[in-house]
């Protein structure tokens, strides 16, 4: 009987989801970000990267993610579960926002690429980039020049995390015309707003 208690206990955690298209800076990012947040002691988290991680495949999947954490019986408001893609050249951006919305998955997503995020961690910027490359190689140049998609991406820029959320605030702010006017995010460069994703773990009680 205790091991039937205990089990459902565990299996009734609030459950944070978040799924990455990239394959290391993301999952780097934000499991590194859940190692030195001890209030999320008491949470199941997972973030990873499904099979299909394009952005339609990323909300997918998500979607089934809170399908099946709705089965197992978790109450809705324990229910977090985050898409965060990229414009980056993928099709079926529109598809991916429109299904999300329909089902309530939340989004962070930037354009061109994860990369817009972690450049604010370091300057307040409203330069457009092509590529992905071009980012990488300006972080390289101007801040970090042995920065890489690594397993340390959090560790790197911890102590700058409420700077990148100030930059991720006002960057917004500069592109609030456009959105007022009706002009998609994937459209926008540069976008992100994971600063959003941020504050939200970063709020002590969820």
């Amino acid at each position: 009987m205790r091991k039937t208690r205990r089990s459902k206990k565990r299996l009734l955690k609030p459950i944070i989801i978040i799924l990455c298209e990239g394959e290391k800076t993301e999952p780097s990012y934000f499991s590194g970000f859940f190692r030195n947040t001890a209030h999320y002691k008491d949470y199941v988290f997972r973030p990873y990267q499904p099979t299909d991680h394009s952005p339609l495949g990323i909300v997918k999947a998500a979607c089934e993610e809170k399908r099946r954490a709705i089965a197992d019986k978790i109450e809705g408001k324990d229910i977090h579960v985050w898409a965060v893609f990229d414009r980056d050249g993928h099709d079926h951006i529109p598809e991916a926002f429109d299904m999300a919305r329909a089902n309530g998955i939340e989004i962070a997503f930037s354009n061109v690429c994860f990369e817009q995020w972690i450049l604010l961690h370091y300057e307040r910027t409203q330069k457009p980039f092509t590529n992905c490359d071009e980012i990488v190689s300006h972080i390289r140049s101007k801040h970090d020049h042995s920065y890489k998609k690594d397993d340390y991406c959090y560790d790197r820029l911890k102590e700058n995390i409420s700077t990148a959320i100030k930059n991720g605030e006002w960057l917004i702010q500069q592109v609030d015309f456009d959105i007022s006017r009706g002009t998609p995010e994937w459209n926008i460069n540069p976008y992100t707003d994971v600063h959003k994703l941020v504050t939200f773990l970063l709020s002590p009680v969820i």
